[in-house]
């Protein structure tokens, strides 16, 4: 990942509202496309987004088979939104051989 790349992650972390007490999470302009996975969360916990008030998600793409996930999952509902994409390839795959 370049320099460029890990400031602009580091851009989209907590905002602050104007009450201190309000703390929003921005996740904007993300893409993922050609069967890529986007993670733009956690996976399994909810590390760090306890104190979140808001969440803005706004101006992502996800294209051609990719998967971009953008809110904290627990590993189960990971696992099977993978599954889910597992199924899907082998649907198309085997679609593509008839």
């Amino acid at each position: 990942m370049a320099e460029d790349d890990i400031a602009f992650l580091s851009s989209q972390d907590l905002v602050r509202g104007p009450n201190r007490a309000e703390t929003c999470r921005i996740i904007q302009n993300n893409e993922a496309s050609l069967h890529a996975l986007q993670l733009n969360s956690n996976i399994g916990t909810f590390d760090g987004w306890e104190k979140v008030t808001s969440v803005r998600i706004e101006g992502n793409r996800a294209s051609s088979h990719s998967i971009q996930l953008n809110y904290p999952l627990s590993m189960d509902a990971f696992v099977a939104v993978m599954q889910a994409k597992q199924a899907m390839a082998i649907s198309e795959l085997s679609s593509r051989e008839m």
